[in-house]
C-alpha cells in the first residue's frame, strides 16, 4: 500500500512537471523604430540668417486599423494575414511614428523647433504635418508604405500636400529586418516632407 502511494505521487510529480513545461510561452521579442543620421546629399540647404528658422508640429497620424495594434502584421498571402502574437512593436505605431518623423525632420532640416504632438502644442507651431497611411504593412520579403502628407501653415491656413508609395526590399535577417525596411521607408516619407517645408520656408518674406 505505501509503495502505491509513492508511485502515485512520483506520477503526480511527473505530470506536473511535464505540464508545466509544455505551458510555458515562446519569448515575446520587442522592436523599435529607430532615427538614423541624415546623409548629406539629403539634407536640405539652411535658411539665410535674415529668417527665423518656424516651428514645425507633426501631428498623430492615422494607420489602418489592421496594424494599429502592438503585434507585428504580416500579409503571408493576398488575401491572408498573420498577426505574429510574439513579434511586439516596443510602443503603439501612433507614438512611435510621429517622434521618428519629428527627429528626421530635424535632422535634415538641422531644426531644433520640430516636435511631435502632444509634446508640444501643436496648434502654436507655425507650420503642422500630418500623414495619413493609406498602407503600412509587411510581405515577408518587402514592407510597403502608402503615405498621403499635407502641410498646413498656421498663419493663413494655406496647404501643400504629396504621396508616397514605398516598397523596401526587407533583404531577410528576420523581424529585425523588416524593421529595418519600416525605418528605411519612413526615411523616404520625411525627405519628401522636409523638401516641401523648406519651399514653404523660402516663400515666407524675410524679416527686416
Amino acid at each position: 500500500m505505501r509503495q502505491a502511494i509513492i508511485r502515485s505521487g512520483l506520477l503526480c510529480c511527473l505530470v506536473t512537471a511535464m505540464t508545466t513545461g509544455c505551458s510555458s510561452s515562446p519569448r515575446v521579442t520587442y522592436y523599435a523604430l529607430e532615427s538614423a543620421p541624415a546623409p548629406e546629399s539629403k539634407r536640405v540647404p539652411s535658411l539665410s540668417a535674415k529668417k527665423i528658422m518656424p516651428s514645425v508640429s507633426v501631428e498623430t497620424p492615422t494607420v489602418p486599423e489592421l496594424v494599429d495594434r502592438l503585434q507585428l502584421v504580416e500579409r503571408t498571402h493576398t488575401n491572408q494575414i498573420e498577426i505574429r502574437e510574439f513579434h511586439r512593436w516596443a510602443e503603439p505605431l501612433k507614438s512611435s511614428i510621429p517622434r521618428l518623423l519629428a527627429d528626421n525632420l530635424s535632422r535634415l532640416l538641422e531644426s531644433d523647433r520640430i516636435s511631435s504632438y502632444p509634446q508640444n502644442m501643436g496648434s502654436d507651431a507655425d507650420f503642422r504635418v500630418f500623414v495619413d497611411f493609406q498602407r503600412f504593412e509587411s510581405e515577408g520579403s518587402a514592407v510597403s508604405i502608402d503615405a498621403l502628407w499635407r502641410i498646413r501653415r498656421t498663419a493663413d491656413g494655406t496647404q501643400k500636400s504629396g504621396r508616397l508609395r514605398i516598397r523596401e526590399v526587407t533583404g531577410g535577417g528576420g523581424y529585425e529586418s523588416v524593421v529595418a525596411a519600416y525605418t528605411r521607408a519612413l526615411s523616404t516619407v520625411s525627405s519628401d516632407i522636409a523638401q516641401a517645408l523648406q519651399a514653404e520656408w523660402s516663400a515666407v518674406p524675410a524679416q527686416k
